[in-house]
């Protein structure tokens, strides 16, 4: 409006830079989005190769414990035995891990759908539609609380007992916007969270499981 009340009419000029204004702020905001989820996948792709790392020194102390039974079946059987059951039970929880990364990727990238290709990557409905409306997050979280309680058993240094629970922790989380509101970890961890970020964080606790089978190898062999 004008000073006299009238309406204040923009010319073509101004209706054009004001256009361009609003596919600006669009186009940085989309930036802004593609540099988020570009951080995700560089930090997948960190995670995948330390899993591979940590798995490859997990079976280096799992072979050192064979060879060991090997040459004194008698003193090294039972904890043979012990540390082939914890490598069973990590391989099946690191299994249905993998097999929840790729139900979300399929849900928005189709049957063709690659996990370490992500399409799809800002779809924010997946990751809530598998995680939470299927109630996978609620049964990932009983298989951690599990596992946690499980392989804890072999772990007798109190501090690193401590931090496998602390990891594999499935508490309430308090949303970040505010102070006084806790969540089911299912919803805290995957609601609207968008693809990549959502199979990244499974494959951070799937890094966590692994550094917990670690600790239970190297007690068993001491």
């Amino acid at each position: 409006m004008g000073q006299n009340g009238n309406v204040t009419r923009m010319s073509p000029r101004q209706k054009m830079i004001n256009l361009m204004y609003i596919v600006l702020t669009a186009m940085l905001a989309l930036n802004v989005s593609s540099d988020v989820l570009n951080g995700f996948s560089l930090v997948e792709g960190g995670l995948v190769r330390t899993n591979e790392n940590v798995s490859d020194r997990n079976t280096a102390l799992y072979l050192k414990l064979e060879d060991f039974t090997k040459k004194n079946p008698q003193k090294g059987r039972v904890w043979y035995e012990k540390a082939t059951d914890v490598r069973l039970k990590t391989m099946k929880l690191y299994a249905y891990i993998d097999s929840l990364k790729l139900a979300i990727v399929k849900d928005v990238d189709g049957e063709n759908a690659d996990v370490e290709n992500i399409v799809e990557k800002d779809n924010l409905e997946a990751s809530s539609k598998i995680m939470i409306t299927y109630r996978n997050g609620v049964k990932l979280k009983a298989k951690m609380a599990e596992y946690s309680k499980y392989i804890s058993q072999f772990v007798t240094d109190t501090a690193k007992c401590r931090t496998i629970v602390k990891a594999l922790s499935t508490e309430p989380i308090v949303l970040k916007d505010s102070q006084m509101v806790r969540v089911p970890w299912e919803i805290g961890m995957f609601e609207n969270m968008p693809v990549v970020a959502a199979v990244t964080l499974l494959t951070k606790i799937q890094k966590e499981v692994l550094f917990a089978e670690g600790d239970a190898l190297s007690a068993l062999i001491t």
